[in-house]
């Protein structure tokens, strides 16, 4: 639902403030050929992860992986269909503009987190 979300809201005129960032994480330029081999390159890692984790019964883990794998797809295809990433949230003065597909990620990579440390302390590794 977030994924449609994001982007409805990349692709419609309803928001008026857009930008069109072609860096990463907070704005740091890169080289747009290089960021889609790698970003392609983990969404397929990912989506390979996610399999298993669905056959071993890892329901959280999945659901926290898939959430990056939108977020980071949803980002993927703005690069794909307007050479930058759509950011359209900013309400926080000198932190960087973003979007729902940015926040997909950071979520996911910190409850993903927090679930890995949680299992390593029940499992005594």
């Amino acid at each position: 639902m977030l994924f449609i979300i994001d982007r409805f809201l990349k692709d419609s005129t309803f928001l008026q403030e857009k930008i069109c960032n072609t860096g990463i994480a907070f704005g740091v330029p890169v080289f747009q050929w290089l960021l889609f081999g790698v970003i392609s390159g983990l969404l397929l890692y990912i989506a390979l992860f996610i399999t298993q984790l669905w056959q071993k019964g890892d329901i959280f883990e999945v659901l926290f992986l898939t959430v990056i794998f939108f977020g980071a797809f949803s980002n993927l295809l703005d690069r794909f269909l307007y050479g930058c990433v759509i950011d359209y949230i900013h309400f926080i003065p000198y932190f960087p503009w973003f979007n729902i597909a940015d926040t997909m990620i950071f979520f996911g990579v910190v409850f993903t987190g927090v679930t890995y440390i949680q299992k390593k302390s029940i499992l005594g590794i």
